[in-house]
């Protein structure tokens, strides 16, 4: 009885262990294979989670084969090192004679071709519409980057690249980027070729951007005043130079035409703060073609194609209401055209962005209020065109992106009436006196319709 429970306990176990190594050896054949070797080429390719019996094919096109032109056809427009031969694969996993994509990112690692100081790049061809330039890896003579698929792959010696470093102070202005972002200074970015780099430096308020140098040295050789240039890895190091604007006070400038038998004559006047306010309106030193005037030009001409021009100027505000007052205008000699339109220039401080002030009509649908709500029109500065009879804003471009951030739209006016409470106190803001006035300043021009010959 004893020899009879042995041999039944003997043969559960022996059960048990057949069920298990079964278990075993079923679970061993199917993990997947996460590493597979192309013998032929040594290109091995990691991850994937293939199915047990898949293989690595590669086959390599030469560059005057029909395929291989295809495929170089196909990066015609990219940028690459033409010392050597570009190297071709068309590299897949088959299993059963099917091609197979990887479970997942793999990473392709490969034999460089030839040793290189340059490095290499690899266009990975996905489709008829998509090219892709994996980051690359090349050490130890071994060259390595990561795909999701598998497909056709370009692999080619960079070009030869190279390290610009730009420097500016950042409490006198900013350099930018392309796209409008603040490149941080002291930054330095990677060059390719003939890659080239668009930066714009722009001046901070009471400083002015003199040029880009070589160095910071008061000898450095100026590479241009244009405060937007194009910079490639030949430059090495670029210096943003800026410094103190002794005209900083400087607002705008107003350049007339006269009338057209007479249109190389230009009349100016210029507007200066003078650092005083009465809590709502500036006070103004103003030049009239360069001397300085007390505000008023009384030189009138009877011939009636002129047109008195009153240059009215403010900086009070209410509901975003950009009322003038008249203490300070210029009355200029201006030719106007029979739609009450007239040609000028308007130059600004660069620190500052130029708006005509459009009047929208009050509605339901911008406003309970009775007073009018504005829309900002850009307008072109430091060209001469057709003005429009209003009122203009000038507002310090810090002033206007602190707006923009606010996320108003512009088109109902809630940019505008943004623009007029970061003027205003916090604790008064729907007062007229003004916190910052060297934030905004306002002016109208409208003409004497006494003088105007319509």
């Amino acid at each position: 009885m004893v020899e009879k429970k042995k041999f039944c306990l003997s043969f559960v176990l022996a059960i048990l262990l057949i069920i298990f190594c079964a278990g075993f050896f079923v679970g061993c054949a199917n993990n997947p294979i996460n590493k597979l070797t192309n013998e032929e080429t040594g290109i091995v390719v990691k991850g994937g989670k293939f199915e047990k019996g898949s293989e690595l094919s590669v086959e390599e096109y030469a560059p005057t084969s029909q395929a291989g032109q295809e495929a170089l056809t196909r990066i015609a427009s990219y940028s690459y090192s033409t010392t050597h031969d570009p190297i071709i694969y068309d590299i897949k996993v088959t299993k059963d004679d099917a091609t197979v994509q990887p479970n997942g990112a793999i990473t392709i690692t490969m034999n460089a071709p030839y040793e290189s100081t340059k490095g290499f790049v690899v266009f990975h061809i996905i489709d008829e519409s998509t090219i892709k330039t994996p980051e690359v890896t090349y050490a130890n003579g071994k060259i390595s980057f990561s795909v999701t698929h598998f497909s056709v792959f370009i692999v080619a010696e960079d070009e030869e690249s190279g390290e610009l470093s730009v420097h500016y102070d950042d409490e006198q202005g900013t350099v930018k980027f392309e796209n409008g972002s603040v490149m941080p200074k002291d930054y330095s970015v990677t060059l390719k070729g003939v890659a080239n780099i668009k930066l714009t430096a722009e001046a901070k308020n009471g400083y002015k951007f003199i040029g880009w140098y070589k160095g910071n040295s008061a000898d450095a050789e100026l590479i241009t005043n244009n405060a937007t240039a194009y910079f490639t890895r030949f430059n090495t190091i670029v210096y943003a130079r800026f410094e103190e604007n002794a005209e900083s006070n400087f607002i705008f400038k107003l350049e007339m035409e006269l009338n057209e038998e007479n249109n190389d004559v230009v009349k100016t006047v210029e507007y200066y703060t003078t650092g005083e306010h009465d809590g709502k309106s500036a006070e103004w030193e103003i030049k009239v073609n360069g001397e300085p005037s007390d505000g008023v030009d009384t030189t009138l001409s009877a011939d009636p194609w002129y047109a008195g021009v009153m240059i009215k100027s403010s900086t009070a505000y209410k509901n975003c209401d950009f009322g003038t007052i008249d203490q300070q205008f210029g009355l200029l000699d201006g030719y106007h055209t029979h739609d009450g339109h007239f040609g000028g220039k308007i130059t600004i401080n660069p620190n500052y962005k130029l708006f005509w002030v459009q009047e929208l009509q009050a509605s339901t649908e911008i406003s309970t209020s009775v007073d009018f709500r504005a829309k900002l029109i850009p307008v072109e500065a430091d060209k001469m065109q057709v003005l429009n009879e209003g009122q203009y804003i000038v507002i310090r471009t810090d002033v206007y992106e602190n707006a923009l951030t606010e996320g108003l739209n512009n088109e109902n006016g809630d940019l505008c009436e943004a623009i007029a409470n970061l003027i205003r106190p916090k604790d008064n803001g729907n007062g007229p006196e003004i916190a910052d006035i060297s934030a905004a300043y306002v002016f109208s021009i409208q003409f004497d319709n006494t003088l105007k010959n319509s």
